[in-house]
């Protein structure tokens, strides 16, 4: 079963933009906004599991030049 979650990041100031354009060129993730408050950019990203979309996290978002700090929230699907 795959798994999503939102991933919160906070970048450094001059480095927001070419973050934003990095995160978008990125094939797990789903959408990217910049946004406004405590977090900088918030991204929609999914993989085939809670492992692999740890893994992409700290391989791909976390080492982007000017990312400073990430929060991943997993998104909880409810079977109705």
């Amino acid at each position: 079963m795959s798994a999503s979650a939102y991933v919160l990041i906070k970048v450094e100031p001059s480095k927001a933009h070419s973050v934003y354009n990095e995160l978008k060129e990125l094939s797990s993730i789903i959408q990217v906004d910049a946004v406004t408050g405590p977090h900088d950019i918030i991204t929609t990203i999914e993989s085939a599991d809670v492992s692999s979309l740890g893994k992409f996290i700290i391989k791909k978002i976390r080492t982007i030049e000017g990312v400073k700090d990430t929060l991943t929230c997993h998104i909880i699907k409810f079977g109705l």
